[in-house]
C-alpha cells in the first residue's frame, strides 16, 4: 500500500510541477513588460508559452535526475530546496544556450530571470505545503504500516524490552522505515495466542 501511495503521490508531483512551471511563465511575461515597461515587447507571450512547452520535459528530466521524485520522508526540507534551485540554475543555463544556438537574441532575459525565480519559489512553496499535509494524514494514522509482535516471548516486561529494541533498531538502521511501519504490542492475553491464531488463518498452499 504504501509504494502504490508512494507512487500516486510521484504522479501528482510531476502533474502539480508542471502546472506551476508552465503557469508562472505569463505570471513573468506580466511582471516584466507591465511593472518594468522600460522597452518594447518584442515578442509576444505565445512564443514564451511554446518555449514553455518546449522546456517543459526537459526540467521535468531534471527534477528526476535530481532525485526530487524519490521517497523525501528523510529528507530535511533544506536538502530539498537546495536541488530545486540547482535545477532551477541549470534548466537557465540550458535555456540561454539553447537560444544562443539558434540565434534567438529577441527574447527579453529579464523575462526569463523572473521565471525562473518563480519556478523556484512556486515548486519550493508547493513542496512545503504537501510536506504539511503528509505529516498531518500521517499523524491520523494514514500511509503506515502496523506491525503486530506476537509469541510467548512476547509476554511481561520481555515484551516491551523488545518493542522499544525494535524500535530503537528501525530508527537507527532503516531511517526510510521511520514513521511508515509502526510496531506494536497487543494486549496479554493475544501475546500469548496472536500466533497460533496468525499461523492458522494464513492460505492453504495448493
Amino acid at each position: 500500500m504504501i509504494k502504490e501511495n508512494q507512487r500516486t503521490l510521484n504522479y501528482i508531483n510531476v502533474i502539480l510541477d508542471a502546472l506551476l512551471i508552465f503557469l508562472c511563465m505569463p505570471i513573468a511575461y506580466w511582471a516584466r513588460f507591465f511593472l518594468f515597461p522600460f522597452d518594447d515587447r518584442g515578442i509576444t507571450l505565445r512564443y514564451y508559452l511554446i518555449l514553455t512547452l518546449c522546456m517543459l520535459p526537459i526540467f521535468l528530466i531534471t527534477l528526476g535526475a535530481m532525485n526530487l521524485y524519490d521517497s523525501l520522508r528523510t529528507k530535511r526540507l533544506h536538502w530539498e530546496v537546495g536541488r530545486l534551485f540547482w535545477a532551477c540554475s541549470i534548466n537557465f543555463v540550458v535555456l540561454q544556450t539553447i537560444l544562443f544556438l539558434i540565434k534567438q537574441f529577441y527574447f527579453s532575459r529579464l523575462t526569463f530571470v523572473l521565471y525562473f525565480v518563480l519556478v523556484f519559489f512556486a515548486l519550493s512553496g508547493k513542496r512545503l505545503v504537501l510536506r504539511l499535509c503528509l505529516r498531518k494524514f500521517r499523524k491520523q494514522g494514514f500511509n503506515q504500516k502496523h506491525v503486530l509482535l506476537l509469541g510467548r516471548v512476547m509476554s511481561g516486561k520481555g515484551g516491551d524490552i523488545i518493542l522499544d529494541t525494535c524500535k530503537q533498531v528501525l530508527a537507527d538502521e532503516y531511517p526510510e522505515l521511520n514513521g511508515k511501519m509502526i510496531p506494536a504490542l497487543p494486549d496479554e492475553k493475544f501475546r500469548r495466542v496472536g500466533q497460533s491464531m496468525a499461523a492458522a488463518s494464513l492460505p492453504e498452499r495448493k
